[in-house]
């Protein structure tokens, strides 16, 4: 087995909580603990701009925007360029605590894992709620065409949902038992990390598994794959990161932090396909 090293990115002043990536993979944008959001050069690690105390906990990153959201379905956008407030996207006055999230194509809407299902906010302030089966929203994940919605359940299952109008798909995928952490497409299949460490694959549109790996390791909480390169790196609690084949799933180099720490991010950025990994207080890069 390969053993992968890194290098120090940026440090920023507090513990990180999330991570995103322009589409152009050029800025690297950090949320603090402190609820700072902050956009850095991935060319050197140089800052951006930063933007004190916006209350949020979740970050993504569609088209020229920043969004994020808050601990109930409320999201804010920022200008990826400076950091500037657009917009408030307001969703229900009670709702349920936000247990994932992504920002939708163009960043025009945003949707929340909340509770028993989804609400999506959109940039005219109208709000959705979307009931879904699966025992609560663990995990959430944007089809690349931005069609479709992946939504990881707290039962093992997965659900697909139509980004237009919120139907729901026939198709349901069943896994193990365990709550699914994290949820990535690559290319023409989903892959799906849960907390009792089990890994699955699945081809799509047919919902064949391609491989399931058995739990008894740490819990996935990030998946990152490049299909390109055929593998993917899966984030596991204390920062740890395996890269493994997308084919069989098996374990093909792995990365361990000098120091453990919470993983706040894991992203496959550039033309390089440089691995970022949010630890602690620094964003650092791996070159798979």
């Amino acid at each position: 087995m390969r053993e992968l090293t890194a290098e120090l990115l940026v440090r920023c002043d507090a513990a990180l909580i999330d991570l995103a990536v322009d589409e152009s993979g050029e800025t690297v944008v950090t949320l603090t603990e402190k609820r700072v959001v902050a956009a850095w050069r991935r060319a050197d690690g140089g800052e951006l701009w930063s933007s004190m105390d916006q209350g949020l906990t979740r970050i993504d990153c569609a088209g020229r925007l920043v969004l994020g959201a808050a601990n109930v379905p409320v999201a804010a956008t920022l200008d990826l360029r400076n950091g500037e407030r657009e917009a408030l996207y307001a969703g229900p006055e009670e709702g349920e605590l936000v247990t994932a999230f992504v920002a939708g194509a163009r960043g025009r809407s945003a949707w929340c894992g909340a509770g028993p299902g989804l609400v999506r906010l959109a940039e005219d302030e109208k709000w959705s709620w979307h009931p879904l089966d699966g025992g609560g929203v663990a995990s959430l994940a944007l089809a690349p065409d931005g069609e479709r919605l992946a939504v990881g359940g707290r039962d093992g299952s997965v659900r697909f949902v139509r980004t237009k109008d919120g139907a729901t798909d026939d198709l349901v995928l069943r896994g193990g038992e365990s709550a699914l952490g994290a949820l990535a497409f690559a290319q023409k299949s989903l892959l799906a990390g849960a907390e009792d460490g089990s890994l699955r694959a699945w081809s799509l549109p047919s919902g064949r598994e391609l491989f399931a790996l058995p739990p008894g390791g740490p819990a996935l909480v990030a998946l990152a794959p490049s299909p390109k390169d055929g593998w993917v790196a899966c984030g596991e609690p204390n920062g740890g990161v395996v890269l493994r084949g997308l084919v069989k799933g098996e374990e093909l180099a792995r990365w361990t932090p000098r120091v453990a720490a919470p993983l706040a991010g894991l992203v496959v950025v550039g033309r390089e396909r440089d691995l970022l990994v949010a630890l602690g207080t620094g964003v650092h890069v791996i070159e798979p």
